[in-house]
């Protein structure tokens, strides 16, 4: 099925994305409708608005840092967070931190938006988490086991199964923006937020929505969390000396990634309802693709990442040599980086080497399940203020992809007109999105 033709009533699966043209017929049906983005929020170790993440990006501010005298704690992106600054005691009962993150990311992204919605509005949630309530489980399992000899007993908080369920962060920015459509959570590991944010793209452009509130959050910076990616050997462990983190993307030494928290969350609206209300638009989102590669659980298989480039830019109707620029899904792993390089060049083609590719993660972590969120965020704010951000900690570069540009260490100006987001996640599920700059 091609997005840019497509029936009310044939919904694409999240597995397809939007084909290129060449893969199936058009469908009769009602025209696609533009999408715009209204309004953006964030919580991140860079920064909690989203001005103060793009001035902390743009100019090369490392927001992980390394705390050696913790086991595990040792090269972190965390969220400078004062919940109290936003929540009562009782509200905090029931909110697991990444919810928290979930709540004001949005609450920030309501605001800058302006727009209102009455109870009937035609709106949605579409959100994106690898865990949900992580901290709320581990503390249930630190007073179970923590509270009787021999490892056994304790009492459970009241509220742990509502604060730790996967769809709490959905639920919870429902009901506090009294959105009565869908309320969705998508949990497809790194490609999580992206493939919300894409979901509720496809829901708008077919006409079955007006307005979406999209984004991920994630909290995963907790002990049992940390050990768990500590025994897979893919977390960075080896700053180099002046280096605040061990994470360099695409360097020809990169050992692994930080883990980072926070959250990001945009408002999304048909073109329509953003124009009679007379909104302020921040860009386009034009193109959504996904894929799963069906090979394996941890490596990652290029012929599923190319399908999902491909299908987002049949999606958005351009060209690969129409693309500015290409926030990567970059995590810093050596397997990992080399098979997103070598997918980039079979789409791409010579063109590989001419477009700006950076990955933000070694600024603000590996944020899992809300990486796609956060890393829009920095695409949104390179086509509003014409720039690229960099790639942090790059010094020596990989033989494979010598010559490429990865933007090291310093953002710089660059006329944009369309940016790519790549997130490719465990479990073999990509999610790519397109977004044009504003007016385009």
């Amino acid at each position: 099925m091609c997005c840019r033709s497509m029936s009310p009533n044939s919904l694409p699966s999240s597995s397809s994305g939007c084909r290129p043209m060449a893969e199936s017929p058009r469908h009769p049906g009602t025209a696609r409708r533009r999408v715009v983005i209204t309004g953006a929020g964030v919580v991140s170790a860079l920064g909690n608005s989203p001005p103060e993440f793009h001035r902390s990006l743009q100019s090369g501010q490392a927001g992980i840092v390394c705390q050696p005298d913790t086991e595990l704690l040792r090269a972190v992106g965390a969220a400078a967070f004062d919940a109290t600054a936003h929540f009562s005691r009782l509200e905090l009962l029931s909110l697991d931190r990444g919810t928290q993150f979930a709540l004001v990311a949005s609450e920030q992204a309501m605001h800058e938006s302006g727009v209102t919605l009455a109870p009937d509005a035609n709106a949605g949630v579409y959100w994106g988490t690898g865990g949900g309530g992580f901290e709320t489980i581990e503390a249930s399992y630190g007073r179970f086991y923590g509270a009787a000899p021999g490892g056994s007993g304790g009492s459970g908080a009241a509220m742990t199964v509502p604060a730790a369920m996967v769809h709490a962060p959905a639920a919870q920015v429902s009901i506090r923006h009294g959105v009565r459509g869908e309320c969705l959570t998508y949990s497809t590991a790194c490609s999580s937020a992206s493939v919300a944010i894409g979901e509720a793209f496809l829901r708008i452009a077919l006409g079955l929505r007006d307005v979406a509130i999209a984004g991920g959050s994630e909290c995963a910076l907790l002990p049992g969390v940390l050990k768990g990616w500590l025994a897979m050997r893919v977390l960075c462990d080896d700053p180099r000396e002046g280096i605040p983190s061990g994470c360099r993307p695409f360097d020809r030494d990169r050992q692994g990634f930080a883990l980072g928290e926070g959250a990001a969350a945009f408002v999304l609206e048909s073109y329509e309802h953003a124009m009679a209300r007379g909104a302020e638009v921040l860009a386009e989102l034009v193109g959504y693709g996904a894929s799963n590669d069906a090979s394996h659980i941890t490596r990652p298989d290029g012929a599923g990442q190319i399908r999902a480039m491909t299908h987002a830019l049949a999606c958005a109707d351009i060209a690969p040599s129409d693309v500015s620029y290409i926030n990567a899904h970059g995590t810093g792993t050596p397997f990992g980086d080399a098979v997103e390089c070598a997918s980039i060049a079979a789409v791409f083609g010579e063109g590989a080497q001419r477009i700006p590719i950076s990955s933000t993660k070694a600024a603000h972590g590996h944020l899992l399940g809300a990486s796609g969120a956060i890393e829009m965020l920095a695409c949104l704010y390179a086509l509003r203020m014409q720039c690229v951000p960099p790639t942090l900690n790059w010094v020596a570069p990989d033989p494979a992809t010598a010559g490429w540009d990865f933007v090291p260490n310093v953002g710089r100006p660059a006329n944009l007109r369309h940016v790519m987001s790549n997130s490719f996640a465990f479990g073999g599920n990509n999610a790519v999105l397109i977004a044009r700059r504003w007016p385009g």
